[in-house]
């Protein structure tokens, strides 16, 4: 399953393009799926399976559920929860419903990500 995990990072990689293009609402969605997908691969390596959603806040409340506290990831859902939801919504609000996000919106994805990252390695470490 470390195409998951090297999909994701492909998705940051392309999140972190589009940053640099202006692309704000392809940050977003981009952001969104290396959160997703990275989650399953964590949640696969744990239990030898994922869940078969695409609610990344469910995701990583799962990940919590197996991992418990480890890495104060309960710690990085609580003070990153807000933005998580429209990181979340990003998936299709970006696309089917004319919402904008503005350069700091997508910065703050890709932190949010890159500190998602870290806290996943420690996970699988």
């Amino acid at each position: 399953m470390s195409f998951l995990k090297d999909r994701a990072e492909e998705f940051l990689d392309t999140a972190k393009y589009d940053l640099s293009k202006g692309y704000y609402n392809l940050t977003l969605f981009n952001v969104e799926q290396f959160i997703q997908l990275f989650s399953k691969y964590i949640l696969y390596l744990k239990s030898g399976d994922f869940p078969k959603t695409h609610n990344v806040l469910d995701l990583l409340n799962n990940v919590v559920l197996l991992y418990g506290d480890k890495c104060n990831i309960k710690d990085f859902i609580i003070k990153n929860k807000d933005f998580l939801y429209i990181i979340y919504f990003s998936y299709t609000q970006g696309r089917y419903f004319g919402t904008q996000f503005s350069k700091e919106d997508a910065e703050r994805a890709i932190r949010i990500a890159e500190l998602y990252r870290d806290v996943g390695r420690c996970l699988i470490t």
